[in-house]
């Protein structure tokens, strides 16, 4: 009924750790975008939307990160319920 909260922690672990490769990623992006040593209105225009899309990528991760915080506070809870109906039992 509660669900098991070392499964939901172990879903946050794996989010936290997806929310890392997101920015492992899109750091390798922009690294691989300043090795690029063209000049042109194009490379400019390439240069911004890698600078874009490590700003949405950020997001991205942060959002995944909130969802693995409210997953670990939701096993609290369900923890703290258990506790509190071992009690009662």
């Amino acid at each position: 009924m509660y669900g098991d909260p070392e499964a939901l922690d172990r879903l946050a672990a794996r989010l936290l750790a997806l929310a890392g490769d997101v920015r492992r990623h899109a750091d390798d992006h922009v690294r691989q975008g300043q090795r690029a040593h063209w000049v042109s209105v194009a490379a400019d225009r390439y240069r911004d939307r890698i600078a874009q899309d490590r700003v949405r990528a950020d997001r991205a991760a942060q959002e995944i990160e909130h969802a693995a915080d409210v997953l670990h506070r939701h096993a609290e809870r369900v923890r703290q319920e258990l506790a509190d109906l071992a009690e009662l039992l």
